[in-house]
Order: C-alpha cells, then sequence, then structure tokens
C-alpha cells in the first residue's frame, strides 16, 4: 500500500495506530474551554467561611496588599473581596489568629431562603402588631435582629443580617444594601 500520507505510511506497518487526520477544531476549543473554566473556579473560595474559623488560603491569597476593612466601632481588620460559588462577599479576619471577623456581602443576585435581597425595601417604624423594630447602628447601616436571613444553598445554616440604609423620601422605610455577619455584632 502506497501513499503520500506519512500517517497513512505509518498505520499500514503499524495497524494498531490509528491514523491522523489533522486537528479537530471543536476538540481544540473545548480542551481550551475546560481549561479556562478551570483556571476561573481555581480562583474561587469553595464555600463561604464561619464566623471564628481560619481564613481559607484561597482568601488570604486573593488579598493584594492586604487592604483594611472597618469591622466593627473602631476596629479594622485585614480584608479581601472574593467570589464564592459565583457571589461576591468581603471576609475579614483578626491579623494574629487568622479567624474570620466579619462577612459582608451586596451581590444583588443573592436571594434569601425567605426572598430577602439586595435592593429590597422593608418598613422599619414598630406598627401596632408588631412592636418595635430594635434598630442598631452599624458602621454606616442599621441592623435589626427581625431582619434577618438564610442562603442555605449559598452558606448553609449560616445567619446573615441586612444591612439597612434608611430611604429619606420615604419615613419609616429602609433600602437592603447588604448582608453581615461579625463577631463585632451585637444586638442583644
Amino acid at each position: 500500500m502506497k501513499t503520500d500520507n506519512p500517517d497513512w505510511a505509518l498505520w499500514a506497518r503499524h495497524p494498531r495506530v490509528p491514523p491522523s487526520r489533522g486537528s479537530n477544531p471543536h476538540a481544540i476549543r473545548l480542551f481550551i474551554s475546560f481549561v479556562v473554566l478551570l483556571l476561573c473556579v481555581g480562583g474561587q473560595a469553595q464555600e463561604v467561611p464561619l464566623i471564628g474559623a481560619k481564613v481559607p488560603e484561597d482568601v488570604l491569597g486573593a488579598s493584594s496588599g492586604i487592604p483594611q476593612c472597618e469591622t466593627g466601632t473602631s476596629q479594622h481588620d485585614p480584608c479581601a473581596t472574593v467570589n464564592i460559588l459565583g457571589h461576591r462577599v468581603t471576609i475579614a479576619w483578626d491579623q494574629q489568629t487568622k479567624a474570620v471577623t466579619y462577612l459582608f456581602t451586596d451581590d444583588p443576585r443573592l436571594i434569601g431562603d425567605s426572598e430577602l435581597s439586595v435592593g429590597g425595601s422593608c418598613r422599619i417604624a414598630g406598627d401596632s402588631g408588631r412592636g418595635d423594630s430594635r434598630l442598631i447602628k452599624y458602621r454606616q447601616w442599621l441592623v435589626t435582629e427581625d431582619l434577618r436571613e438564610n442562603f442555605s444553598k449559598w452558606s448553609g445554616k449560616a445567619t446573615w443580617y441586612a444591612a439597612l440604609d434608611l430611604d429619606s423620601a420615604i419615613p419609616g422605610r429602609a433600602t437592603i444594601v447588604g448582608f453581615v455577619q461579625s463577631r463585632y455584632l451585637k444586638l442583644r
């Protein structure tokens, strides 16, 4: 069997080695997409840490220049903003112990188990049937134990508190600007 294709000539001598048909552009695109996907997922933290737990190494690696975040009254801790399972979250930790002290997300795509989300509006003034809303000032926000949320598919059983900004146009109403957890947040 005589041919001008060296691959076919090799196959004629070694029938167990199939002849090459040139590069397959679909296979190359698929391979490149797979590599890009691995690189993208590799740069994300894979689960939301708990307050008091050691800060994950991938979060430490994501902090460039170790910025400081305000995590409580006159309290600043090193922090980083990362993507966890497709949602943006800021994580702060104690400089010495590397224990997580603060978590905050303002990702509007995150919807809680009771359907609270960033951008939502809520009544904060007490009414005759519900009593006072027990608001406290935390950082630049107002926080109340009444507006807590779970994101069970994203952060397990952790409880997040709505960070509220007063709506100056409508008295007695506030807008949810994010959700926070902090070891410095004292609600009771």
